[in-house]
């Protein structure tokens, strides 16, 4: 099985880039982006995912665009989940052939099933 470095999640990062550096309450953070108190304390303390709208407030108030802010939780799900899955359970349907860029264009993919 592949290993990712342990990357950080969202909230762990709004908590040490942006919020206590710049000594910012997660009350007047959360009434400044619009959402409950208790939607970016979950967030900050790892306890829930960041969601597509949260990334687009959140590309709003620190200038990061919204996909970066779900590359990040990407990363961070990817991380979690690597080790829930067994890969000795899954077998390998798809091949790729080396190709080249030409050849590529006149042939079909190779699916083994």
């Amino acid at each position: 099985m592949f290993t990712l470095q342990k990357p950080m999640h969202p909230g762990e990062f709004i908590r040490e880039v942006y919020l206590e550096p710049l000594e910012i309450q997660i009350s007047t953070f959360a009434e400044k982006i619009g959402v409950d108190t208790s939607t970016i304390s979950r967030l900050v303390n790892q306890k829930a995912d960041l969601s597509y709208e949260m990334a687009i407030r959140l590309s709003k108030a620190f200038g990061r665009s919204a996909e970066s802010w779900m590359k990040m939780q990407i990363a961070y799900g990817l991380y979690r989940a690597q080790d829930k899955v067994n890969l000795d359970e899954v077998e390998t349907i798809y091949t790729p052939r080396n190709l080249d860029a030409a050849e590529m264009q006149d042939h079909e993919p190779y699916i083994n099933l």
